[in-house]
């Protein structure tokens, strides 16, 4: 099944390594289905892949494990082949066209670090701005005479307050005692102003309010009903289904949703989301069913 050193044609610069690999699979003697069945990949797939066409792959780090296995399955040097393709497709962000990427897990949790120092830096600043208002206030209390004056209540009234022996001067006596005395004549005798609002406090025995339940995760179920070429990845990287199965075949879905799903044959499978079908027509390009599932919402992005 390897191929002769003389076999292996190099490419001009610019190009893919597609044709470097079909050069070396023709000199084989292998087929298409062949190398197709050995790769557990679709024909349509491996075809793409020796045309550099990547418009319907995955994403990158798929397309970079294709490559590998088939040049080792062709006797190519797959670091090679690996940096023909590189030098095709430097890196994600200026890719081939119709190369997707995939967004890796420490991009998403470096995503989340800069949300949470935004939120902590408008913790901080929201803090200090308190700290200045208090510290605002208490130079105003300090300026009244031995602390003598306080805010009043909603009314917009002061509270007089009289240090107690010899810390109150006749000049301040003589102040204060007229406010005094209209206070009591304006309160009455029935104005009871000491007496704040009922305190709203439970009654003894009440239990606090329950929390309301979490709906567990609604399972995602793949059944096929003819032989398919199937490729599952979840967000984190954890679960991963990727190969050509057999009708029968039954897999329950792992790992942390959404999950992207790719799908050789529309007719030979199934999706069930928490039990119920979940339609697969609208996601059909003509070629491929290609979808991002979350079961939380049973709706595609």
């Amino acid at each position: 099944m390897g191929a002769e050193a003389t076999n292996v044609v190099e490419l001009p610069i610019g190009r893919g390594p597609g044709e470097r690999l079909r050069a070396a699979r023709t000199a084989a003697g292998l087929t298409l289905q062949g190398v197709a069945d050995d790769l557990h990949l679709g024909v349509d797939v491996l075809e793409a892949l020796e045309r550099d066409d990547y418009s319907q792959t995955p994403g990158r780090v798929f397309v970079r494990g294709y490559l590998r296995k088939y040049a080792r399955l062709v006797d190519l040097p797959a670091d090679a082949v690996l940096a023909t393709f590189d030098a095709y497709a430097p890196t994600e962000e200026a890719s081939a066209p119709g190369l997707r990427t995939v967004v890796s897990a420490r991009q998403i949790r470096s995503q989340a670090r800069s949300s949470h120092s935004a939120v902590r830096a408008v913790t901080w600043i929201v803090v200090l701005a308190l700290a200045a208002l208090l510290l605002t206030w208490w130079q105003g209390y300090l300026q009244w005479p031995g602390g003598a004056l306080l805010p009043g209540d909603s009314q917009g009234e002061a509270t007089v307050i009289i240090l107690p022996g010899d810390a109150v001067s006749p000049a301040m006596q003589r102040d204060v005692a007229p406010l005094l005395q209209e206070e009591k004549v304006a309160a009455g005798p029935a104005d009871d102003r000491s007496a704040g609002p009922a305190a709203t406090t439970p009654p003894a025995g009440a239990a606090p309010a329950a929390e309301a339940p979490v709906a567990p995760m609604p399972a995602v179920v793949l059944e096929l009903t003819a032989r398919s070429w199937i490729e599952v990845l979840d967000s984190s990287g954890a679960f991963k289904l990727n190969g050509t199965f057999e009708r029968g075949f039954r897999k329950t879905f792992e790992g942390q949703p959404p999950y992207r799903v790719a799908i050789g044959n529309l007719n030979a499978a199934r999706v069930l989301v928490g039990g119920k079908p979940f339609d697969l027509q609208p996601h059909f390009n003509g070629r491929l069913v290609r979808f991002t599932l979350d079961p939380r919402d049973a709706r595609p992005q």
